[in-house]
């Protein structure tokens, strides 16, 4: 007697919104799911470049150049992404500094920072962009105000998704204040 041939499918919905069909095969080891009757065949559409969905819009699925379903969302945030290289500043201000230099039509996007205060009084920083001299023209700011009280505080956002990005074209800077502040720390970004 076979063992009985059982197709199974579970819909799966990313935390995006997106959804992804994953079927699974279970029959005798020497017998391709191709060949066992009644089994229900996939497909999908082959892009050498995915295409982009809104939340709850259908698609194809997605394979790769050798067939293979793609199970997994691409990621849009590209401080997610694997495939984009990902860059880090260190930090060490005692006024107002540019950590990133703008790039015409690009954005920073900040994956993650630490900023410690390490000596001033009443030392505070926030990231800001702008264009001109450390961010002069145009300056908006992408964090609030932090405010250290003493010389070893610290705060720490991000490492692993988007937490802030410039508008394009736009340098990121460090806006600090205080009686003789120093800020150090690193960031972490990806420029495009």
């Amino acid at each position: 007697m076979q063992r009985p041939k059982i197709i199974s499918a579970f819909l799966l919905l990313a935390s995006l919104g997106a959804s992804l069909l994953l079927a699974q095969y279970h029959g005798p080891a020497d017998q391709p799911a191709s060949l066992v009757p009644n089994t229900v065949r996939m497909g999908g559409v082959f892009n050498s470049t995915l295409p982009s969905y809104a939340a709850g819009e259908l698609g194809d699925l997605q394979i790769d150049s050798s067939g293979r379903l793609i199970l997994a969302p691409q990621a849009t945030d590209p401080c997610q992404s694997g495939t984009v290289a990902k860059s880090s500043v260190a930090i060490s201000a005692t006024a107002d500094a540019q950590l990133v230099a703008l790039t015409a039509g690009q954005s920073v996007y900040v994956c993650g920072f630490t900023l410690q205060s390490t000596a001033g009084t009443a030392p505070t920083a926030r990231l800001i962009y702008g264009t001109g001299t450390v961010c002069a023209t145009g300056t908006t700011g992408l964090t609030g105000v932090f405010g250290f009280t003493n010389n070893a505080d610290s705060v720490t956002a991000g490492w692993g998704s988007t937490v802030a990005a410039t508008a394009a074209s736009n340098a990121l800077c460090i806006d600090v204040g205080g009686t003789t502040p120093t800020i150090v720390g690193v960031l972490t970004y990806v420029k495009q």
